[in-house]
């Protein structure tokens, strides 16, 4: 019994697929492709206002540039607000849960702090690009 070696690929047709042009041409797009991501998230995550939004539609901003502290009146009671080098933080409420102030400081993720009984949110107003990520 013969057996056919048609559709079957021998060493030498396989090894001619991928050349060293090829290997050098792969790790060429993979380092533009990484040096690429770092050009483009730099500075891409500086947050310098944030919004406060109120639950009745209000809203009010304020500048992470300069330090401060203040206080505003959310549902339960008052909120305090801490602006300190460039970073903001609810740091006193009267929310059963605390999840506000141990958030922390402002996520550079997310971009938002959340207090859900007292009806207040927190959102940073990003410098530069408005988008989060480009397809081709």
């Amino acid at each position: 019994m013969v057996k056919s070696r048609q559709g079957q690929k021998t060493q030498a047709q396989v090894s001619r697929l991928i050349t060293g042009w090829d290997l050098g041409l792969f790790l060429f797009l993979g380092f533009c492709a990484i040096i690429g991501s770092f050009y483009y998230n730099r500075g891409n995550d500086q947050i310098e206002m944030v919004t406060i939004k109120f639950w009745d539609g209000r809203s009010q901003q304020i500048n992470l540039l300069q330090d401060q502290q203040l206080t505003v009146q959310g549902k339960l009671g008052p909120v305090q607000i801490t602006v300190s080098q460039g970073q903001v933080r609810i740091t006193e409420s009267l929310c059963p849960e605390q999840i506000c102030i141990n958030t922390g400081e402002l996520p550079k993720a997310t971009g938002v702090i959340v207090c859900v009984p007292n009806g207040i949110l927190l959102e940073g107003q990003r410098s530069g690009k408005n988008y989060d990520a480009i397809t081709w």
